[in-house]
């Protein structure tokens, strides 16, 4: 009978290298991460919505009182998006995946641009005709 060969040991590897290894053997696909309660995902989407709303009605009704009319109130209502955005991904330390699921700060300074639209365009026009117009 011939000898068997055996393999050398494996010397420990890195966990980045690991986790790749990992990866590969699924197909290629690493898989998504888990969170440990989903209430809890739940009330972070919650809090960011909130956020954005109370940031969309402050900003117009200041656009309104200050008069701002026509594209620049629209103009005025992406940039308070995208800075209530960014305020938000500096508290999430620019890991948004690590509280939303699936989210990557690109998508996270745009999703729900247009959320609080139809509210900011009420607040707007609102805060415009009662120191504007009457």
């Amino acid at each position: 009978m011939a000898a068997r060969r055996t393999a050398p040991a494996a010397a420990p590897r890195p966990a980045a290298a690991a986790a790749a290894a990992a990866s590969n053997s699924r197909g290629g696909r690493a898989e998504p991460p888990r969170y440990a309660a989903p209430t809890a995902v739940l009330r972070n989407v919650q809090s960011v919505s909130f956020v954005r709303g109370v940031v969309a009605a402050t900003g117009a009704m200041a656009g309104g009182i200050a008069g701002v009319t026509g594209a620049r109130g629209f103009i005025a209502y992406a940039l308070l998006h995208v800075v209530a955005s960014v305020a938000l991904l500096g508290w999430m330390r620019g890991t948004p995946d690590a509280f939303l699921p699936q989210s990557s700060p690109l998508s996270f300074l745009t999703s729900g641009l247009g959320d609080n639209l139809i509210m900011y365009i009420f607040v707007w026009t609102l805060a415009y005709a009662l120191v504007h117009i009457y």
